[in-house]
């Protein structure tokens, strides 16, 4: 982003609870870059076993929790829901050090850890892991935060918003299930080209209407639209969206 920011870069995907990111106002109000598009949503989850004997946030204490790769966007977000909780999830919490998704889900697979806390949808290709892979499949989506717990995180994270992960969409989940969650954005230079930047945004949008991606599919003009206290828009994003 801070290559955006100078001009040497045309284009950097940043996720909203990213410190860096001037655009959503968490760092620095005089940010040169400027939103382009909507990439997609990080929506928090908790994948269990389903032995596991919780179904809440609370209990974690007494459990180890996969976190997630300490430098990415979806443990920040862990981080911050946390915090609004009145949690650290680094005193308050063990935690079983993951690098990758597919660690994460087999820790909780071999019971080393209680929970990993991924997202949606990038953790939408649970289900094709699961056939490769046999002990993953005791593996299932078990909990979010509870309706009470959504509504006091996103009071303390402006950044954050409302996700809905649809019924079935993982192995274990017969229904639809809320939690909270930022959106990636795709950041531009402040002066990137307005034909160049009308070219991949007609470029991604295309691609979003021709795509079963889990990923892609999300990156539209509505989405753009409704980001939450996104930075000035590029002219181009702001003529699409019209």
């Amino acid at each position: 982003m801070r290559l955006a920011e100078r001009g040497e870069a045309d284009l950097a995907l940043a996720e909203a609870n990213t410190p860096k990111i001037g655009a959503f106002g968490l760092s620095r109000a005089n940010t040169r870059a400027v939103t382009l598009w909507a990439a997609f949503p990080t929506a928090g989850v908790f994948i269990a076993h389903r032995q596991a004997p919780f179904r809440s946030i609370s209990p974690l204490h007494s459990y180890p929790v996969a976190w997630g790769h300490p430098k990415s966007g979806t443990r920040q977000l862990a981080k911050d829901m946390i915090a609004a909780l009145g949690l650290d999830i680094t005193k308050d919490f063990s935690e079983e050090p993951v690098t990758s998704p597919t660690i994460g889900l087999e820790r909780v697979a071999a019971f080393k850890a209680s929970a990993y806390w991924t997202s949606w949808p990038a953790i939408a290709r649970l289900p094709q892991l699961q056939e490769t892979d046999a002990r993953l499949k005791q593996v299932y989506v078990a909990f979010t935060p509870t309706r009470a717990e959504v509504g006091r995180i996103l009071k303390r994270n402006p950044e954050m918003q409302r996700f809905q992960i649809p019924a079935n969409a993982l192995p274990g989940q017969s229904r639809a299930i809320d939690t909270v969650g930022v959106w990636s954005v795709l950041l531009a230079r402040p002066d990137l080209p307005e034909k160049t930047a009308e070219a991949l945004i007609s470029a991604i949008v295309a691609a979003a209407a021709d795509t079963s991606d889990p990923l892609l599919r999300y990156s539209t003009a509505e989405a753009t639209r409704d980001l939450k206290a996104p930075s000035a828009l590029h002219p181009a994003a702001e003529a699409a969206i019209r």
